[in-house]
């Protein structure tokens, strides 16, 4: 394995085919009661071909961020009837990756390499065992449904992202009630979204982003309501799609802490459910999509959770986006004077500062979208300026905010 992999070139070769040093102490080696049990030669400067075996009790084999290269070959992990994690992730490996284990393997990195396609058995002992598989970043150019067949039922998590992976879901999508992350962003998926609550109920992530690469179009229809249904969600990514309507019950999603559906066909108002998301939610990205008429008033709610809220590429929205929403630091449109007005928002700072709730007559002040030049005793040019405020016997108390000043 040392001449294999050009070991006098290694960055730490200490020990290694020394005549009075046992092979226990060799860099990267572990034992246990004088067996090998570990090897961990992460970023060592590794070169050339994958070429291991007579270790029967090796349960990790870390060998990422190195050179290595060539095929994995068909089998070659059964070997080590005893591993339970493998890492040659950031390699140069390409041709088929065979997801074929022996039955101890949980955790299998395969990301960031060359392979250009990948399969699982399903009459291979890990089949049962596999918790853990890591495909992002290769050359896997496969339709989803072959890439999809025989998935071990018992995954938690299945990083597929950055591929060629495309065509549509295997319908029905395979069951995976044990997944609590699925990620397969920046494909060329196209279709219909699966029935993720079925198949997946306790998934936390789920990417399906940017499948919209090529010509093929994306994601398609619409967002179930069943998302709904998926309680332990906490990132739902779809950006990059050609997804046309949102339901209103992905306000349900009560532990969701980041919604992105940007640069979708997405139409219509945006559902007012959605701020019911304010105590969870640090991520709304509704950017780039066709929504039309108001902001929900209930957005508001962000301001005190400082949600980041983005709706920019949203042409058809009217102006102006609700009062107190403007007032949220992560607003991308806070500094939208259509949306956004300057002087609505120095109005809004003056009535605070001189306690506006105790006067005798705040007709329309504060209101989330009355324009400030309707508000009781503010005067306006036609280009909707402020040039008198006239509140003369009207309980004003408190201090006069600086903010009046900018009433230009």
């Amino acid at each position: 394995f040392y001449e294999d992999t050009g070991g006098d070139h290694w960055l730490n070769k200490t020990g290694w085919l020394s005549d009075t040093i046992p092979p226990c102490q060799w860099f990267g080696l572990t034992c246990t009661d004088g067996i090998i049990t570990e090897i961990n030669l992460r970023n060592n400067n590794l070169t050339g071909m994958l070429s291991l075996g007579g270790l029967p009790e090796l349960t990790s084999l870390d060998l990422a961020e190195n050179n290595l290269s060539g095929a994995v070959y068909s089998g070659s992990m059964l070997l080590f009837q005893k591993l339970v994690y493998v890492d040659i992730s950031n390699n140069e490996f390409s041709g088929h990756a065979d997801m074929t284990f022996s039955p101890a393997t949980k955790y299998a990195n395969f990301s960031h390499n060359k392979f250009s396609s990948v399969g699982f058995k399903r009459f291979n002992a890990a089949y049962e065992t596999l918790q853990v598989v890591d495909l992002r970043n290769n050359d896997i150019d496969q339709a989803a449904s072959g890439v999809f067949l025989n998935v071990p039922p018992n995954l938690e998590e299945l990083i597929l992202s950055n591929n060629a992976i495309r065509g549509a879901f295997p319908d029905p999508f395979p069951n995976l009630d044990k997944i609590r992350r699925f990620a397969i962003a920046n494909n060329n998926i196209n279709g219909p979204l699966p029935d993720f609550s079925r198949a997946t109920p306790r998934v936390r992530e789920l990417d399906l982003s940017n499948q919209r690469q090529t010509d093929n179009g994306g994601l398609t229809g619409t967002i179930s309501a069943d998302f709904s249904r998926l309680d332990d969600l906490l990132v739902l990514n779809l950006a990059v799609n050609n997804l046309t309507s949102i339901p209103s019950d992905l306000g349900n999603l009560g532990k969701l802490k980041v919604l992105d559906l940007s640069s979708n066909v997405l139409s219509q108002q945006i559902p007012s459910e959605l701020g019911k998301l304010a105590d969870s939610l640090e991520v709304l990205d509704l950017s780039d999509n066709k929504f039309e008429e108001y902001i929900p008033s209930q957005f508001a709610s962000f301001v005190d959770r400082n949600t980041s809220v983005d709706l920019r590429g949203n042409t058809d929205i009217t102006d102006p986006a609700p009062l107190m929403l403007c007032f949220l630091p992560k607003f991308d449109l806070a500094n939208n004077a259509s949306m956004c007005p300057p002087e609505r928002n120095a109005l809004k700072d003056f009535y605070e500062s001189a306690k506006g709730s105790d006067w005798t007559n705040n007709t329309e002040w504060l209101d989330p979208y009355e324009t400030h030049c309707s508000w009781h005793g503010v005067k306006c040019s036609a280009l909707n300026n402020t040039i008198e405020l006239k509140l003369i016997n009207n309980g004003l108390s408190g201090t006069l905010s600086e903010k009046i000043a900018d009433l230009s």
